[in-house]
């Protein structure tokens, strides 16, 4: 019956300290049964877990894990101590109660596969819970990224007021060549109308001219009659 007993006790330590891979180990030895009782309240409000074990079986169960450095921890009364948000807040409640009462004490415990010791232990104390620990992870991964945002957001803002920028002004660039082009087709049109009435001028005045000069000469070159020979006195001498 014994063991069969040890059997169940080494089986439950066995699948404890797989589960349980960080925990705390303290010794109970002095505290009375309403601190006991008062402990695992305080512990059971974390989602804490407190389980007394037997020393010759968790050293049996230890080395079938190939753990080492927990020999000096297992002189005592000791129990387990695990749960909650992990190895952080574990150590804070056993600490803050040992505070309370000095009779709790601190042995060590184990950090995944590693062995602490009872300064490890007080040493994890000081480190932020596990959700401030996560905020602050998360504050130093979304800082440069918000920083990032920051900058891209600028930066499309100011190409945005480019473009608006640029639009803008070859709106009024457009404005403006429509004007002088109509300004130059209209000069342009001017002057062909110009250009089109002094060469009719110039064509009529030289076709007058031409004319008149044609005339003029017409009549200075037609005779009245066209003369006759003339007979000299030699001539009608010979006549006779």
């Amino acid at each position: 019956m014994v063991n069969v007993l040890n059997k169940k006790i080494t089986e439950e330590l066995s699948t404890l300290f797989r589960d349980a891979d960080d925990c705390v180990l303290v010794d109970f030895n002095g505290l009375s049964v309403e601190e006991i009782n008062t402990l695992r309240a305080s512990l059971t409000e974390n989602n804490i877990c407190m389980q007394v074990i037997r020393n010759s079986l968790a050293t049996k169960v230890l080395k079938e894990m190939d753990r080492a450095g927990f020999e000096e921890m297992l002189n005592g009364p000791t129990a387990v101590v695990w749960g909650g948000d992990g190895i952080i807040q574990v150590t804070k409640a056993v600490h803050d109660f040992s505070k309370k009462s000095r009779k709790l004490k601190i042995k060590g415990g184990f950090l995944g596969l590693d062995t602490i010791d009872m300064e490890g232990v007080k040493r994890l104390t000081t480190v932020p819970d596990r959700p401030v620990l996560l905020g602050s992870i998360l504050g130093v991964i979304m800082d440069p990224l918000q920083g990032l945002a920051n900058g891209m957001n600028s930066l499309l803002g100011s190409i945005a007021n480019v473009i608006d920028a640029l639009l803008e002004k070859s709106g009024k660039d457009g404005g403006s060549t429509e004007g002088e082009t109509a300004k130059d087709e209209s000069g342009e049109g001017a002057g062909e109308t110009v250009s089109a009435e002094a060469s009719g001028e110039a064509s009529g005045e030289a076709s007058g001219e031409a004319s008149g000069e044609a005339s003029g000469e017409e009549t200075k070159e037609e005779p009245g009659e066209e003369p006759g020979p003339t007979t000299t006195g030699e001539e009608k001498k010979e006549s006779d």
